[in-house]
């Protein structure tokens, strides 16, 4: 029997962890946790679908945080306009050469 309520409760914490794993990127790491660790696999599917929070959109906007200063951290392509790395000389999407651009100090 306590072996039966340690498995419920691991797979509790389990489904909590998940849930606060898949909100931290929504900005809701905390809901995700509750959500998960309450309802289990139907919480995780509830936080999964949830829309993200205006600070977590706006920081996805402006691409990656790690960027240096003045970087842009995407670029469009000049032949198909899609979203392509500064540093490409080949569009993903296009299939078409390009000229990379490199950040100020690279050679």
């Amino acid at each position: 029997m306590s072996g039966l309520v340690f498995g419920v409760i691991f797979i509790m914490f389990i489904c909590g962890l998940l849930g606060l794993a898949i909100g931290d990127g929504k900005g809701r790491a905390a809901s995700g946790f509750w959500l998960g660790l309450l309802l289990g696999v139907i919480g995780l599917a509830i936080v999964a679908l949830m829309r993200p929070t205006r600070d977590a959109q706006a920081k996805y906007k402006r691409g990656a945080a790690n960027a240096p200063d003045g970087a842009p951290s995407m670029r469009p392509c000049p032949w198909c306009a899609e979203q392509i790395l500064p540093v490409a000389k080949l569009c993903t999407y296009c299939g078409r050469d390009l000229d990379p651009i490199h950040p100020p100090g690279d050679p």
